[in-house]
């Protein structure tokens, strides 16, 4: 036995080897898989991928900063009252920013119209660039226009791709933010699919008005808008709640504007906003019912 030894633990030494051989020749298998597996990721831009601060889908105020709980206002300056309403946010930064401010309100800048006529922004880029300067720092919010037809400007995801990174480079904390109304038809079977704004500002905010006139709220429309954001992976988005008239749409009832916001509730939005405070000339003080159903929404978890 003692002469059989050497061989033996040749024998067990060339089995090792083989084993060692055949574990690191798996290792390097996987690690092929693994770098193939994101084809498309290694296809962006790599300053994207290595670089901590997100690209814009990601940026919203879902990951830092409060839940916005904005309004829309046209004539009203009323600040205070506003801010005693439970909202944190307003419309017309760029003209109000500093009374804004002073009230606890942050000033969401408007950033020019989008022209659905010309496919085009009504500012300049340089006049963009000149408006993010002088909010720079102050307000965290820019509107890019609102409502972008996609079906009538194939371009406009491009444009507004362009428009965000011109924002971000003269204000890297700033937020880019439009209203998508791509939910807003009645007719489910004229949405589009997909999401065409997906990725071209920082925070999408879906306005689905269920409340058409002689007709109960389709709340199903919500529902419906909401399964559409999950399947698409939106990160950073926010909704918007109707409180105003017109011809093609109704004021909701106090108990209709609680239930809306019941259907967006808890659904992964970072915030929200109420279209408005003093919409058509209507002053939402006019409708103490309403005021105080909005004043119950912003006590409770978006």
């Amino acid at each position: 036995m003692p002469a059989g030894r050497p061989a033996l633990l040749a024998l067990i030494t060339l089995l090792s080897a083989a084993a060692l051989m055949a574990a690191c020749s798996g290792s390097g298998g996987g690690t092929a898989k693994t770098s193939a597996r994101p084809a498309a990721t290694a296809a962006s831009p790599q300053p994207t991928v290595a670089s901590p601060q997100p690209t814009a889908p990601d940026r919203g105020p879902g990951q830092k900063g409060p839940v916005v709980r904005g309004i829309y206002r046209f004539k009203s300056e009323d600040w205070g009252a506003m801010a005693s309403a439970g909202f944190n946010a307003v419309t017309d930064g760029n003209s109000f920013g500093a009374a804004q401010t002073a009230a606890r309100l942050a000033g969401m800048v408007w950033m020019g119209s989008w022209s659905a006529d010309r496919c085009a922004f009504e500012l300049s880029p340089e006049q963009m660039a000149a408006r993010v300067d002088q909010n720079r720092g102050v307000n965290s919010y820019f509107q890019l226009g609102d409502e972008p037809n996609v079906q009538k400007c194939p371009g406009a995801p491009a444009a507004y791709r362009q428009a965000t990174a011109l924002v971000h480079l003269h204000d890297p904390t700033a937020q880019t933010w439009v209203a998508d109304d791509q939910f807003n038809d009645p007719n489910l079977a004229a949405w589009p699919s997909g999401l065409p704004m997906q990725g071209t500002v920082d925070i999408l905010a879906f306005d689905v008005y269920p409340c058409q006139p002689a007709q109960p709220c389709r709340y199903n429309l919500i529902d419906e808008a909401v399964l559409r954001i999950h399947q698409a992976g939106v990160k950073s988005w926010q909704f918007i709640l109707p409180d105003f008239n017109e011809p093609s749409w109704r004021q909701p009832t106090p108990t209709e504007l609680t239930q809306m916001y019941g259907h967006w509730q808890g659904q992964g939005a970072s915030g929200y906003w109420l279209y408005a405070w003093d919409a058509d000339g209507v002053d939402i003080r006019t409708l103490p019912g309403n005021l105080d159903a909005v004043t119950a929404i912003n006590q409770q978890p978006v």
